[in-house]
């Protein structure tokens, strides 16, 4: 269950009892399986949520075996049009009243959108409605306040992505479709189970060949905490790892069992706990596809709710691209499929990189992905791509991570225009000024940056490191937010709630290949420095060009053309506060220069 859109983890050997709440697929078999969801923020019914008397929610699922099941209906209250913006039906959106009965007995779905979602989910009791589940117009899960309306709604309002939304519509139109909407423990006898967010997926998605030459290079531990929702003890549970290579279905099979588990146990099988897996560490990881399933079973017993006994993620070994987000292989590129925001100023989307083989690679730039709602801004915002050293002593989720001693290594920028490189929504590889090469052991963030309020970066909510995180207790994608009004811009050290993946991919290439591509860097120099007010530029150079200036931060604080008379040119800085600068030029033949400034 997911309530907040930016949220931290903080744990070890063992995570959070797995949600006893659960929106879960009853039938058809294609559905069976637990949804991720945001509930109504501020309903004290849900587990976590604090009253605020804006919702009337009756039902308390924070007691043991409350729930809602029924046959999913699609909302029509027949509004004629179509959403302009997002093409959906608005008879779809439950904006307007619904005749009496038009639901009853019924789980009303509706799409977000043109109103509150109080008066969505009044409108679907008012006819009847058992719940609501609520698709979100992206693909991630969202707490929903109530309105003017929500003190009126008594029944159970869930939200969930856009694409599990459209799965069920897609569903509910070839047949019926049954979901449950509640608290799991003591309706069964038999029922053990888990969930994404409490699974062992690999380090990262997609890592580069170049530093995964055998196991003692990549390498890590399977891991699931289950939980016995049913009433009967069970006594010889199973549950098996297993990893299907390229050319190698069963490089990897391992079985823990039998365990026994009393009604209500949570059993944490994670590396350093007495039953734990041994760690995946091939001899050798062919390029391609890597399948990591897990399966629990209950032995000599049937599981009367199966849909959380089986997981599935996936990793892939390339040829050259580290990141976090799974591999399209057809593309050469990060998976994306979906574009979380909540800011309104600017923010930054970051990946941590650091391996003890890292000096064998460079980094000749990033792959990233953009979308503009261009019903709303137009093309042609600027984004930034940033490299730095993060030097911070502190780089864990508990105690919180510093980002104070972040030394910029690299830097690129492009306009968000829909040329040949950039179309809106797709990947798009964007170079640095000056590729580098990686050190050994070094801890890097490697971002991608706006300062408008509308650009959102791609994300692949795909995949889940929620127990990851947990248990490595490493800040691994933080997000950096500017939000116009706060006194104080703040880091989201654990990124976007759910823990999707940012759709940052890092194009390495051998180190020993730097030296055979022309270098585009120039010598440049500035005086005085440290300065009060102005600097004089000096480069190597002639002719017109750009000069961006950025805080350590990489927050830019100006950006100016500049011409070179006689390879000069005068800066004033008195607009800015003491601090250290980093200076980019980039001239019109497309060379760069980069130094750091020091303003007393």
């Amino acid at each position: 269950m997911k309530k907040l859109l930016l949220g931290v983890v903080a744990s070890f050997f063992a995570l959070e009892v797995v949600a006893q709440v659960v929106v879960a697929g009853i039938s058809p078999a294609s559905i069976q399986r637990n949804f991720t969801f945001g509930v109504q923020a501020g309903a004290g019914g849900w587990p976590g949520e604090t009253e605020d008397g804006t919702w009337g929610l009756a039902s308390d699922f924070n007691v043991d075996g409350t729930y809602v099941q029924g046959e999913l209906i699609l909302m029509n209250d027949g509004t004629p049009g179509t959403n302009a913006t997002y093409g959906n039906l608005l008879s779809e959106e439950g904006c307007n009243p619904s005749p009496a009965g038009a639901y009853a007995g019924k789980i009303v779905v509706l799409r977000r959108n043109t109103c509150e979602f109080g008066t969505k989910a009044l409108n679907a009791q008012n006819g009847g409605a058992l719940a609501v589940i609520l698709v979100n117009r992206e693909d991630a899960e969202i707490g929903m306040l109530g309105g003017v309306d929500g003190i009126n709604v008594t029944i159970p309002m869930v939200a969930i992505s856009s694409s599990d939304g459209n799965q069920l519509i897609t569903e509910m139109a070839s047949g019926p479709v049954v979901m449950f909407i509640g608290n799991k423990f003591g309706i069964f006898n038999n029922d053990l189970g888990s969930d994404p967010g409490n699974t062992i997926i690999a380090t990262q998605a997609s890592t580069p060949s170049i530093l995964a030459q055998n196991g003692t290079e990549f390498s890590f531990t399977p891991g699931i905490q289950i939980v016995n929702y049913g009433l009967n003890t069970q006594s010889d549970i199973y549950v098996t790892a297993t990893v299907a290579a390229p050319g190698n279905p069963t490089a990897y099979s391992e079985v823990l069992g039998p365990l026994t588990m009393n009604y209500k146990d949570t059993a944490a099988l994670f590396a350093g706990n007495p039953d734990a897996f041994p760690a995946l560490a091939l001899a050798s990881y062919p390029v391609g596809e890597y399948t990591l399933t897990y399966t629990v079973s209950l032995g000599v017993n049937t599981d009367e709710a199966p849909g959380d006994n089986a997981f599935t993620s996936k990793f892939y070994v390339t040829e050259d691209i580290f990141s976090y987000a799974r591999h399209n292989a057809s593309a050469g590129e990060p998976v994306v499929n979906s574009f979380p925001k909540n800011y309104t100023q600017g923010y930054k989307s970051c990946i941590r990189f650091n391996d003890a083989n890292a000096d064998r690679a460079g980094v000749l730039g990033l792959h990233t992905a953009v979308s503009i709602d261009t019903s709303q801004f137009a093309l042609g915002q600027q984004i930034q791509l940033f490299g730095y050293k993060w030097n911070d002593a502190v780089n864990t989720l508990t105690p919180a991570a510093t980002y104070d001693a972040l030394v910029q290594v690299a830097y690129a920028s492009f306009d968000a225009i829909e040329t040949s490189g950039f179309l809106n929504g797709q990947e798009v590889f964007i170079p640095f000024e000056t590729p580098f090469i990686l050190e050994n052991n070094q801890l890097y963030l490697f971002c991608v940056v706006t300062e408008t309020p509308e650009p959102a970066f791609g994300y692949d909510n795909g995949v889940n490191y929620n127990a990851n995180m947990g248990i490595s207790n490493n800040v691994t994608f933080p997000i950096y937010i500017d939000n116009t009004g706060t006194t104080t811009d703040q880091w989201f050290s654990a990124g976007w709630n759910g823990n999707p993946a940012p759709s940052i991919g890092l194009q390495l290439f051998p180190a020993a290949e730097l030296g055979l591509t022309e270098t585009s860097t120039i010598e440049a120099s500035v005086y005085p420095n440290p300065t009060n007010d102005n600097v004089t530029i000096t480069v190597n150079a002639k002719g017109a060009g750009n000069l961006v200036v950025t805080d350590i931060t990489g927050k830019i604080v100006m950006n100016n053309a500049i011409s070179l008379a006689n390879g000069q040119s005068n800066v004033n800085m008195s607009s800015l506060e003491a601090g250290l600068y980093i200076f980019n030029i980039t001239l019109d033949n497309g060379k760069t220069a980069q130094f750091n400034v020091v303003k007393k």
